[in-house]
């Protein structure tokens, strides 16, 4: 009956753990929603003024982003073709824009509101870029990243590193042993008795609570410990306390 207790009381300070942490996650969430909609906003409006031309203005091209010119590359009244390159501009406000293209299978792990090192060629220090928008294209992610910078002009060559790091878990299983349906999830543990014959095996189904889970792996925050063997696969449906032949 202590040994009961004990583990009772460890699923339960694991459950709470596990809560706590979600409510930080929602925060922190919260507050990556509150400044993605401040650039949507201030993208908006940088929208407005480009489709809106200056009164008295003709044949004028209106940049997307306000700001300083850094180089012309083109005199007046020389030709332009299209895509041509005319002018360089720095934003004033010191807030950039760059869209990275990196293979859909690499970085999945990826997502809005998420930050990346930004570091400019030659420069030591390191810049935060915000994910604001992510878009698919075939087996390709193209990745805007939004960074606030007094030290950028603008078309400088820059290298983008992402790195996430998940939290530890006292559980994790193979995602596979987990099976879910729209009331709770659970894993068919594999539990054993010395028999007549010898060591004998048969299943037993536990309810989990799963804390976070990816493509491979399950965190479990509740309901299994570590020590347990879980069923992966099976031939036939495993039923309580139905006896199974054991393959590692």
């Amino acid at each position: 009956a202590q040994v009961a207790r004990d583990r009772a009381n460890k699923n339960l300070e694991v459950a709470t753990a596990s809560q706590l942490r979600t409510i930080e996650e929602q925060r922190a969430d919260y507050d990556r929603q509150l400044e993605m909609l401040e650039l949507e906003i201030e993208l908006a409006e940088i929208d407005r003024r480009a489709i809106k031309p200056p009164e008295g203005s003709s044949n004028q091209i209106i940049a997307n982003y306000g700001g300083r010119i850094i180089s012309v590359d083109k005199r007046i009244g020389q030709y332009a073709g299209v895509g041509e390159r005319i002018a360089i501009a720095g934003v004033e406000s010191g807030r950039f824009i760059c869209t990275v293209a990196v293979p859909e299978e690499t970085a999945r792990f990826i997502e809005i509101g998420d930050t990346a090192s930004v570091r400019q060629s030659g420069s030591d220090k390191p810049l935060d870029g915000l994910v604001t928008d992510i878009v698919l294209e075939g087996d390709t992610l193209l990745l805007k990243l939004t960074l606030v910078s007094e030290e950028l002009n603008g078309g400088e060559y820059v290298q983008v590193k992402f790195t996430k790091q998940s939290m530890e878990y006292d559980v994790v299983v193979p995602a596979e042993a987990v099976i879910s349906d729209p009331v709770s999830s659970y894993v068919w543990v594999l539990e054993s008795k010395r028999g007549a014959l010898g060591m004998e095996y048969y299943t037993r189904k536990v309810n989990v609570l799963i804390a976070d889970k990816d493509g491979y792996y399950t965190a479990i925050s509740a309901g299994l410990d570590n020590y347990q063997p879980v069923v992966l696969s099976y031939d036939k449906e495993p039923v309580v306390n139905g006896r199974v032949s054991r393959m590692e």
